[in-house]
C-alpha cells in the first residue's frame, strides 16, 4: 500500500471514531406509504405527516424533515432521495436511492449504507460514506447521469459495487471534506459499462480513486477510463473485457493487474516496488501518457505498446511476449528506465513515426523486427544481447539527436539488414561483439569499433564515416563478398575476403579507402583455382595498403597448383610495407612459394623448389606449413 492511501485511510477511521454511537433523532416511519424523503401526506382537516415522524403536523410538513443536526435512520426501508438533504449522521440498512437531477446529500459525520445503496444521479457534497455492513453491503451505479463525488465513500471488506451505467463522474474535493473513493481490502468494485472517471469542470480538485481490493471490468467493449484523476492500486486490477485507461501519471500502483486476452490497459501511471502485470492482453502507453517505474525495481508485462508516450523512472520494464514500439520515448527525463525484451519475446519497431531513446536504455534478448521509423538517440543505451536478433527490414536507423558520439549500441547478438535497398545510418558509438551481417543495402556507421564475433558482407555493404576514423576490427573477423566504404583496420582481428571463395573491397566515394593491418591481425586468403574473386579471395583496395601482421592462406576444394601459378590476393593503390609472418599451405616437394610485393599488388606464386628468385621468400618454418 503507498504512502498517501495509509494517510487517507487514517483520516477515514479516525473521522469515523469521532462520529460516536449518536442517538437516534429521526426515524424513518414510512407512514406515508411512499418511498420519497420528502414525501409529505395529506390526511384531511389540513392535518399533514411525513414518512419520518409518528406526529401530524397542521397546516404544512414545513421543518418536519431530518436536518443538520440530526442522527437520521432509515433503517431497513426502501427510501429515495430527490432534492437536497443534510444531516449529522446517517444509516440505512434497506435500499437507499439518490436519484438523478439537483440531488445532494451531505453528511457532518458518517453516512452508513449497509444495505443497499444506488446512484442514479445526483452529489454526495460532504462527509465520510461508508457502504459496509456485517456480512457485506452492496452500491451500484447506474443509469447515464452524471454524478459528483464531493465526498468521501469508502466501500468496505466484504461489500460490493456494481457500476452498471455509462454516466460521468466527477471528483471535487469540498470546503469539507476530500474527494475519495475507496475500494478497501476484501471489498470489490465491478465495473459493467464503460464510463469515464473525471474532476469537474472548472474545480480547483482532482480527487482520487483508491483500490486496495478487487477492481473488474467485466463487461464493456469500449474504455473505461479515469481522466485526471489518480487511481492507486494496492489491490488487484482484472480488465477482462474491453479497455481500462489510467491516464493520470499521479495515480500510482504496488499491486497486481491482470489484462486477460483480448483486453488493453492504458497506462500514464507510476509502478512501483511490488507492481506485478499479468495476463494475455496488451498493455499500451499512449499519446502523451507516461509510465513511471519507480523504486529502483523491476516490473513484468507480458505483452506491451509504446505508442506516444513516454517510460521514466529509475526501474526495469521487462516484456516477455510481445513488444511493439510505434512511437514515444524510453527515458525523457532522468533518472532513466530500463526496458528489457527478454528471451522468447516477439517484438517490432514499426509505424513511420519517429522513437527517441533519450536517456533510456532498451536491451532486447529476444527477436526484434524494425519496419519503420528512425530511433533519435542522446546519452541513452540500445544493446542487443547475446541471444538476441534485430532484423533491420527498412531503411530506417539510429540517429543522433545533436552530434556524432553519442550511444552506445551494442551488439553481442545478431544485427541483421535484411530488406530495404537504400541505407540505415547508425550516427552513434556502435561496438561489435556477437554477427553484424549486411545482406542489402547499406549499414552507415558514424564508429564502429568489434571486440570479438563476426562482421558478414553477404549481399549488402557497409560504410564508415570518413570523419571518425577507421573500422576497427580488434577481434573475431571481417569477411564476405561486397564494400567497406571507408577506412579499414585490422588490429587483433582477420578479414576473410568471400564467404567461401570471394571479393572484398575496401573503397569510397569520396576519398580512397585504405586498409591497415598491424601485428596483431591477419589476412586470411583461401585458394581454389587461379581466377581471383571466384576461384581465389581477393582483396581490393582504393587508397593504400599498410601491411603487417600474418598472412595466412589454405587451400580448398583439393586444389593443388601447379608450377607456374600465380594468385593476386591483393590489389591496391599503393603497397606499404610487408606481413611479418606467412602461413602457407604444405606443396609437394619439388615446388613452393613466393610472395611478389608490387607497388600496387601482393601475388602468390608456385615456383620450382631449386629456383632462385621472387620478390620475398617464406619465412623459416613457414612454407609447408598447414593452418589449423
Amino acid at each position: 500500500m503507498n504512502t498517501r492511501t495509509i494517510r487517507l485511510l487514517s483520516s477515514l477511521i479516525a473521522a469515523a471514531a469521532s462520529a460516536g454511537a449518536a442517538h437516534a433523532d429521526a426515524y424513518w416511519l414510512g407512514s406515508c406509504a411512499t418511498d420519497s424523503w420528502y414525501h409529505c401526506c395529506d390526511v384531511g382537516g389540513n392535518q399533514f405527516k411525513n414518512n419520518w415522524h409518528a406526529i401530524t403536523f397542521e397546516g404544512s410538513c414545513s421543518g418536519a424533515f431530518p436536518g443538520p443536526d440530526d442522527f437520521t435512520s432509515l433503517a431497513s426501508y426502501t427510501v429515495f432521495l430527490e432534492g437536497f438533504a443534510e444531516v449529522n449522521e446517517l444509516e440505512s440498512y434497506g435500499v437507499f436511492t439518490l436519484k438523478p437531477g439537483m440531488t445532494q446529500l451531505g453528511v457532518h459525520t458518517v453516512g452508513t449504507l449497509g444495505g443497499t445503496f444506488i446512484w442514479e444521479g445526483g452529489a454526495l457534497v460532504r462527509g465520510v460514506f461508508n457502504v459496509d455492513a456485517v456480512g457485506g453491503a452492496h452500491m451500484e451505479i447506474r443509469g447515464t447521469e452524471g454524478k459528483s463525488l464531493l465526498a468521501t465513500l469508502n466501500v468496505g471488506t466484504g461489500s460490493t459495487c456494481t457500476q452498471t451505467g455509462g454516466g460521468t463522474m466527477y471528483f471535487q474535493n469540498s470546503a469539507f471534506t476530500d474527494s475519495v473513493f475507496n475500494i478497501l481490502d476484501g471489498a470489490t468494485f465491478d465495473a459493467q459499462a464503460d464510463a469515464l472517471f473525471v474532476p469537474n469542470p472548472g474545480g480547483t480538485s482532482t480527487g482520487i480513486f483508491n483500490n486496495l481490493g478487487t477492481f473488474v471490468k467485466s463487461a464493456g467493449a469500449g474504455t473505461l477510463t479515469f481522466d485526471g484523476v489518480p487511481f492507486n492500486n494496492s489491490g488487484s486490477v482484472d480488465v477482462q473485457v474491453g479497455t481500462l485507461r489510467l491516464k493520470d501519471v499521479t495515480g500510482a500502483s504496488d499491486g497486481a493487474f491482470n489484462v486477460e486476452a483480448g483486453a488493453v490497459l492504458e497506462l500514464s501511471h507510476t509502478l512501483l516496488d511490488g507492481a506485478t502485470i499479468t495476463g494475455a492482453g496488451l498493455v499500451r502507453i499512449p499519446w502523451l501518457h507516461i509510465l513511471q517505474r519507480a523504486g529502483g525495481g523491476s516490473v513484468s508485462i507480458p505483452n506491451f505498446e509504446l505508442s506516444g508516450g513516454a517510460i521514466s523512472g529509475d526501474g526495469e520494464l521487462r516484456v516477455t511476449d510481445t513488444f511493439d514500439w510505434r512511437s514515444g520515448t524510453i527515458g525523457n527525463t532522468l533518472p532513466a528506465p530500463l526496458v528489457t525484451l527478454e528471451a522468447g519475446c516477439v517484438a517490432s519497431i514499426s509505424t513511420s513515426d519517429g522513437k527517441s531513446l533519450a536517456f533510456g536504455t532498451l536491451h532486447n534478448a529476444g527477436e526484434l523486427n524494425w519496419s519503420g521509423g528512425d530511433i533519435y538517440m542522446g546519452p541513452g543505451e540500445l544493446s542487443n544481447l547475446a541471444g538476441g536478433v534485430l532484423n533491420v527490414v527498412a531503411d530506417v536507423g539510429v540517429l543522433a539527436t545533436c552530434c556524432a558520439g553519442i550511444g552506445p549500441f551494442h551488439n553481442a547478438g545478431e544485427l541483421h539488414k535484411s530488406a530495404g535497398a537504400g541505407t540505415s545510418k547508425i550516427e552513434v558509438l556502435f561496438d561489435n561483439a556477437g554477427l553484424v551481417s549486411a545482406e542489402t543495402g547499406v549499414l552507415d556507421f558514424t564508429s564502429f569499433t568489434q571486440t570479438a564475433g563476426v562482421t558478414r558482407l553477404a549481399g549488402g555493404d557497409i560504410a564508415v564515416y570518413p570523419g571518425s576514423g577507421p573500422m576497427r576490427i580488434e577481434g573475431g573477423v571481417l569477411e564476405g563478398d561486397g564494400s567497406v566504404m571507408g577506412k579499414v583496420l585490422i588490429d587483433g582481428g582477420e578479414l576473410r575476403p568471400g564467404l567461401g571463395v570471394g571479393t572484398l573491397a575496401i573503397a569510397d566515394n569520396i576519398i580512397a579507402g585504405q586498409y591497415t593491418q598491424t601485428a596483431a591481425g591477419t589476412l586470411r586468403i583461401e585458394i581454389a583455382g587461379t581466377t581471383p574473386g571466384t576461384q581465389h579471395d581477393q582483396l581490393v583496395v582504393t587508397g593504400v595498403a599498410t601491411l603487417g601482421g600474418t598472412l595466412r592462406v589454405s587451400l580448398v576444394g583439393g586444389f593443388a597448383p601447379a608450377i607456374g601459378d600465380s594468385f593476386t590476393i591483393l590489389t591496391t593503390l599503393l603497397v606499404d610495407g610487408e606481413f611479418d609472418a606467412k602461413v602457407l599451405p604444405r606443396l609437394p616437394a619439388d615446388r613452393r612459394w613466393s610472395i611478389t610485393y608490387g607497388g600496387t599488388a601482393v601475388t602468390l606464386n608456385v615456383v620450382a623448389a631449386d629456383s632462385v628468385g621472387g620478390s620475398h621468400k617464406p619465412a623459416a618454418g613457414a612454407v609447408g606449413v598447414t593452418p589449423p
